[in-house]
């Protein structure tokens, strides 16, 4: 091989690894019906999913309100003071800690009557601060409506008391206390669709970005140019897809190369 054409390879290479990103986004829209009709059934197949494999939950809450005062000192309490704020608030972080602990889930668990361990129960039971205030809030999340309410009531029951032996001359009250669920919390059908579509979406559109990228055939006068760097000056062609009305008729083809030629009609 010559040195003129090892940099002839050379150069070609280097355009073959160059991605057009205008290019791929052509195509995207050029497919875009079929992509658009993968992702309609990636949301369908995960709704299915979700109906047929995914129990619903059903979440009960409640909500409490934690002072670092003791029920009888906050009646004659004055305002709070700045310090005292923070104060408030990192006990509530304490309480919503604690509140997830083993020895409030399990006595929580006795007083409820239900058959479950603190195994089981644990993972249902979360907690969350409201930015800026003494607030926390307690979800409890089951497959069971009855038994995620039970288990909260069970929890507004014991807690109070024993959070304040453990963290002494701080109180909780009950601010909102748990109902019955009446609709499943998760899983969400509109989410799980949203996300099906999603996968669908990227799944189909990469597989025309890799089709389109490891494609090396080329289709028209401005592939040859593009690839080679090369200017088309004439064309031959191709009888046998002219006459089917396509195109991509500009090449020739070697089933065209055995048509024999038109006799002239005779007068």
């Amino acid at each position: 091989m010559s040195i003129n054409e090892r940099v002839i390879t050379a150069d070609a290479s280097a355009d073959e690894e160059t991605i057009d990103i205008g290019k791929l986004f052509l195509v995207l829209w050029e497919h875009k019906i079929g992509i658009v009709l993968v992702a309609l059934i990636g949301a369908l197949l995960a709704l299915i999913f979700t109906v047929l494999f995914i129990s619903p939950k059903y979440r009960a809450s409640f909500t409490a309100y934690v002072n670092n005062r003791t029920e009888a000192n906050a009646e004659v309490a004055e305002a709070l003071s700045s310090g005292d704020t923070s104060a408030q608030q990192q006990l509530t972080r304490t309480y919503a800690s604690i509140i997830t602990s083993r020895p409030i889930i399990e006595e929580a668990i006795v007083d409820s009557g239900l058959d479950y361990k603190y195994k089981d129960i644990a993972p249902c039971v979360e907690t969350s601060v409201e930015t800026n205030t003494s607030l926390i809030n307690v979800y409890i999340t089951m497959t069971n409506k009855q038994d995620a309410k039970a288990i909260a009531d069970s929890i507004v029951k014991v807690a109070p008391e024993d959070l304040a032996e453990i963290v002494e001359g701080s109180s909780m009250k009950i601010v909102s206390y748990p109902v019955l669920p009446e609709s499943r919390y998760s899983p969400s059908f509109s989410k799980n669709a949203i996300i099906g579509a999603l996968a669908g979406f990227v799944l189909a559109a990469a597989v025309v970005i890799i089709r389109t990228i490891t494609d090396t055939t080329v289709k028209s006068e401005r592939d040859l140019e593009e690839k080679f760097g090369v200017s088309v000056i004439g064309t031959i062609p191709n009888f046998e897809e002219a006459s089917q009305n396509k195109e991509n008729k500009y090449y020739y083809s070697h089933s065209a190369s055995k048509q024999k030629p038109a006799t002239k009609k005779a007068e």
